[in-house]
Order: structure tokens, then C-alpha cells, then sequence
């Protein structure tokens, strides 16, 4: 995420997921929750129309499956192992998430491995829950040295989660 990269400078905070082992900006994270990583799968794919509560990993042979580059987070990297003992899956490799990957998923049928924090990921995707118990920490970024209107803010983020 780019805006973490100008935290303290263009931007005060920023919300994402994070991967507690495995911190790459120097700043602070303060913790909102916890939620599972489930899989984005666009109209053009047959998964889409399938009527589950939750894809199977077995449904997931054949696929092709847009994931963040290893080693970037501890819970997309559980995921990327799981995905990879699947017969037929191919990975495909993705520096971060954006509007052009989604349009990519949507137009060619891949999937996409989804956080599932906010909502409507993109009008041609449906996020579908996934039978694992692989979840991403989502937090709150800010400057390691925060301003006071910041430090206020964070504060009282803290008190109301």
C-alpha cells in the first residue's frame, strides 16, 4: 500500500492488513480485528454461480489464482501453501492489490484471494467464503513519532474498537 510509505508526511493514517511477524513499514499498527481470507471469484468463472456457504478446497482444482507475492504477509503466505497442494492451481503472482488486478480477474475468469474487510470488492467480483481457517489482521497505520491530532485519533480509535 503506497500511502503507508508517506505516513507522517502526506498521509496521517491508513487502514490495511498487516501481517504481525512480518511488519515492512516502520510505524505503528493498532489493531481492529481479524477476518477471514476468503476468494474473489468474477461472473465469467463457473464458481460464481455455485450456490455453497463455502468453496471446498477441491473446488478450487484448475483454477487460476492471483495471490500477493510471498513473503509479504504470514497469512497470504498459509494461503499460498494450501492453494499450492491443489491439482491443476496456478499462482499468479500480484505486487499488491489494485483496480487493474480485479479488471484482469474479472475479464480472464481468474480468481483472486480476497480480505475480506470492506465490501464490494469490484461490481464483476463476488467475494465467496473458503473452507480454511486462514484470517489476516486488519489495523490502523501511523507514524512512529505521531502529531498530536493523530495520537488523539488513534486514542480514540482504541477506546471505541
Amino acid at each position: 500500500m503506497d500511502a503507508l510509505n508517506h505516513l507522517g508526511e502526506e498521509v496521517d493514517v491508513a487502514a490495511s492488513g498487516f501481517s504481525p511477524v512480518n511488519q515492512q513499514h516502520p510505524c505503528q499498527v493498532l489493531k481492529l480485528g481479524e477476518y477471514p481470507l476468503q476468494m474473489g471469484v468474477p461472473v465469467s468463472n463457473l464458481l460464481h454461480a455455485k450456490p455453497v456457504t463455502a468453496l471446498g478446497l477441491s473446488d478450487l482444482e484448475g483454477q487460476r489464482i492471483h495471490i500477493p507475492q510471498a513473503g509479504d504477509n504470514d497469512a497470504m503466505d498459509e494461503a499460498r501453501d494450501l492453494l499450492g497442494k491443489i491439482a491443476g492451481v496456478t499462482l499468479i503472482d500480484m505486487p499488491q492489490y489494485t483496480f487493474e488486478e480485479f479488471n484482469t480477474c474479472a475479464a480472464n475468469g481468474d480468481l483472486i484471494v480476497a480480505r475480506t474487510f470492506g465490501s464490494d470488492l469490484h461490481p464483476m467480483i463476488r467475494t465467496m467464503p473458503v473452507e480454511w481457517n486462514v484470517t489476516i489482521d486488519y489495523g490502523l497505520f501511523y507514524p512512529n513519532n505521531p502529531s498530536e491530532a493523530v495520537r488523539r485519533f488513534v486514542e480514540a480509535i482504541a477506546a471505541v474498537r
